[in-house]
């Protein structure tokens, strides 16, 4: 709460890590510039730096961190159900998906040439 009792929400960002083979990696931060360092320099042993998912292909920004979760969980939910294709095609699926309205307050995507 902050002094004058209302609710102080954090920020958060649910995002796109793909590696140059396209391997995705779907997370949530409520610091993506810090994080997308993390992801860079390999701060952690994880998913992502065992498969050189280093490069931000894409990014949402929400008011508050319980929206940023429930949408990773979305995209990661359609990440599962659309195992056809390649990741870039995935990943202007859900651009495209986006310009229709199905999900409000979305940022353009950072996209990174190969």
């Amino acid at each position: 709460m902050t002094g004058n009792g209302e609710d102080h929400l954090m920020p958060g960002c649910a995002y796109i890590m793909a590696s140059r083979r396209w391997t995705l990696y779907i997370g949530v931060t409520s610091d993506l510039t810090n994080r997308v360092w993390q992801h860079k320099i390999k701060a952690f042993p994880e998913f992502s730096a065992d498969y050189n998912c280093d490069c931000l292909v894409y990014f949402e920004q929400f008011e508050d961190i319980e929206n940023a979760i429930a949408r990773e969980k979305q995209l990661k939910g359609w990440r599962a159900t659309r195992s056809c294709g390649s990741s870039s095609e995935r990943i202007r699926s859900l651009e495209t998906s986006q310009k229709i309205g199905s999900t409000p307050k979305i940022s353009k995507p950072a996209r990174r040439q190969f």
